[in-house]
């Protein structure tokens, strides 16, 4: 569980700082502390739950389930919660965190 905290923490770095992993001189906007709230923010608020992916090493671009090579990878999984796609096995996303505990984000 804690590398999915990894990649979504990646994500919301990636989406809401344009943080390129690629770049070592990348600097993030804000305090640590500025930084963990809207980091709930954006899963509480920002994140579509109903239809993104988290998928790290991008452009800083939104990933939606409905994204050609997300929708082929999840063609038999209806499983409703966070998505996250493995950056180490492209294509493989899978349910990272089901309803209702994923319900406890959303809500912060």
């Amino acid at each position: 569980h804690s590398f999915g905290l990894v990649l979504m923490t990646i994500y919301f770095l990636e989406v809401e700082q344009g943080l390129q992993v690629q770049q070592a001189d990348s600097t993030m906007k804000g305090s640590l502390l500025e930084l963990t709230k809207n980091f709930f923010r954006f899963y509480a608020r920002r994140f579509d739950w109903d239809s993104e992916v988290v998928s790290v090493g991008g452009d800083g671009r939104r990933v939606f389930l409905r994204d050609k090579r997300v929708h082929e990878a999840l063609k038999s999984d209806k499983t409703i919660g966070l998505y996250i796609e493995d950056p180490g096995r492209p294509n493989y996303v899978r349910c990272a965190l089901k309803m209702p505990k994923a319900q406890v984000l959303k809500t912060l």
